[in-house]
C-alpha cells in the first residue's frame, strides 16, 4: 500500500511562484490534456483536484468556460461520433465528471465568500 503524503511534502506540492503563474500552469495542463486519448486527462484532472484549495474563482471560471464551450460544440457537431476534443468515450465521461466537480467548486467557493461577508 502506498503511503499517503501530506500537503507539505514537496513531492505533493506544485510550486508556481505566483498566483498568476499557478493559474496559467493549471490552464496549460488542462488545455494540453483536453482531447488527448492517453492517460494524461486522468493525471491532469487528479492534479487539479488535488490542488483545489489553490484554485481561484477566475481559474475555475476559465475551466468552466472551456468545458461548457466543448459541451456545446459536442452537441452541435460531434454527437454520436467518436472524435471531439473530449477524446474517446471514457475520456468524455471523465471530462464531464470533472466539469461537474468544477461547478461544485465554484458553488462552494462562492458560498464561502458569501458567508465571509
Amino acid at each position: 500500500m502506498q503511503k499517503k503524503r501530506t500537503r507539505t511534502d514537496p513531492r505533493t506540492v506544485i510550486r508556481c511562484g505566483t498566483e498568476d503563474n499557478a493559474k496559467l500552469a493549471y490552464l496549460a495542463m488542462f488545455r494540453y490534456a483536453f482531447g488527448r486519448e492517453t492517460y494524461m486527462p486522468s493525471v491532469v484532472i487528479e492534479i487539479i483536484k488535488a490542488n483545489a484549495d489553490t484554485l481561484t474563482m477566475q481559474t475555475l471560471g476559465l475551466l468552466d468556460r472551456d468545458l461548457t464551450d466543448e459541451a456545446k460544440r459536442y452537441e452541435r457537431l460531434y454527437k454520436g461520433k467518436s472524435s471531439s476534443n473530449y477524446g474517446m468515450d471514457w475520456d468524455r465521461r471523465a471530462w464531464l465528471a470533472f466539469h461537474a466537480w468544477v461547478k461544485a467548486e465554484i458553488a462552494k467557493k462562492q458560498k464561502e465568500a458569501d458567508d465571509a461577508d
